[in-house]
């Protein structure tokens, strides 16, 4: 996935198969499709809802009848109010005031990455431990992969925790890969 989306060539396959499917069903996060009031800068869905309009008029582009947009507007991720709260305020100016005292959100202050990931994975022992939470019901979410991969696989690692990093993986490092082009090469 580009910036906004899909890379050109995803959208020709996208286009070659809206020629031939019956049904292709596309699913985005966002808060609605609208771009008219929309700042790249301050709205989170940004890129999403350009790659929804793009979409839209690819299917209009190749003469698809019925474009139905299914808006699912009751947030059930959420358990806990100021969760909430914190999802619809955080990247806005204007934003509504949660009035009790949070009990599901914690700051914590590191000195530096590592101590940052050693304290999550001691609160993710304990929730395991004493909560009955499941490894696979945790997840860990940050704008800098690249900064905390390596420590969460090493501190992780030391804590016995198991991880599944999502991260993006040079296709030319891939061993099968290496193996067609290396055959090219032969031929």
């Amino acid at each position: 996935m580009s910036l906004c989306g899909f890379t050109p060539q995803e959208y020709k396959v996208i286009e070659e198969l809206l020629k031939i499917s019956k049904d292709i069903f596309v699913t985005l996060c966002t808060d609605d499709l609208n771009l008219e009031n929309t700042e790249q800068d301050t709205d989170i869905f940004y890129s999403n809802k350009v790659t929804a309009n793009k979409l839209i008029k690819l299917a209009e582009l190749t003469n698809i009848k019925k474009i139905e947009k299914v808006h699912l507007d009751k947030p059930y991720r959420f358990k806990s109010k100021e969760l909430a709260v914190l999802e619809k305020n955080i990247y806005s100016t204007i934003y509504d005031r949660f009035e009790n005292e949070p009990e599901n959100i914690n700051l914590f202050l590191a000195n530096n990455p590592y101590s940052e990931i050693e304290y999550v994975a001691s609160k993710i022992i304990k929730e395991v431990r004493d909560n009955g939470y499941r490894y696979r019901e945790i997840g860990i979410i940050t704008k800098n992969i690249d900064t905390y991969s390596g420590l969460i696989k090493v501190i992780f690692s030391k804590y016995n925790i198991p991880v599944y990093i999502d991260e993006k993986k040079d296709l030319s490092q891939n061993i099968l890969i290496k193996y067609i082009l290396r055959s090219f090469k032969c031929i």
